[in-house]
């Protein structure tokens, strides 16, 4: 009987380990759905002025793909240096994910409710510069800004998930913001 206590803890720690699930995979993401724009200049340069200070409140380092990460996808997947007339430049200004604690009510009623617990705020500005070989220049700023809370109690993957989509949606943004801005203000970079 002695031996068998030890043996069956030993089995009960076992199963619980195989059941912890699997991380999930998320795939990268990416803007190569929207047409490239073909920019006049040799090369596009990208400048990162924005250096996380990894520590809290910020958490972009945290993410699967920091918004800086997504700055860069985008003009991986959007645009192609296609010409010789200028230089085009793309600094990454701000590309932080700030997390706030949210206040809890205790009690009763917080005990019984799911409630939110971090509030996520999320911004990107990014500043477009190209100039002419002729002197002319052109530039413009754009800033996304999103933000979203977390339920407590989250399981890492659930809030993995969670950041994924939050970052998507930022994604989305912008992309949509970049291409309105690059066709009304950035013209003449375009061929």
């Amino acid at each position: 009987m002695r031996k068998f206590i030890p043996a069956l803890f030993a089995a009960a720690i076992l199963t619980a380990c195989a059941q912890t699930p699997a991380p999930v995979v998320l795939p990268a993401i990416g803007f190569a759905n929207g047409a490239p724009m073909r920019v006049d200049a040799p090369r596009i340069e990208i400048v990162e002025s924005y250096h996380s200070p990894m520590r809290a409140p910020n958490v972009e380092h945290e993410f699967s793909q920091s918004p800086s990460a997504l700055v860069k996808a985008w003009v991986r997947d959007r645009m192609v240096a296609s010409g010789r007339g200028g230089e085009f430049r793309l600094v990454i200004k701000d590309a932080s994910v700030v997390a706030e604690d949210l206040p809890l009510k205790g009690g009763i009623e917080g005990a019984l409710t799911r409630q939110q617990a971090v509030n996520l705020k999320a911004r990107i500005v990014v500043a477009l510069e190209y100039t002419r070989k002729n002197g002319s220049d052109a530039m413009v700023t754009v800033t996304v800004a999103k933000s979203r809370t977390l339920a407590e109690g989250l399981s890492p993957i659930e809030r993995d998930k969670a950041n994924y989509a939050f970052i998507r949606d930022l994604g989305t943004d912008l992309d949509r913001e970049l291409q309105q801005n690059m066709d009304a203000s950035m013209r003449d970079a375009l061929l």
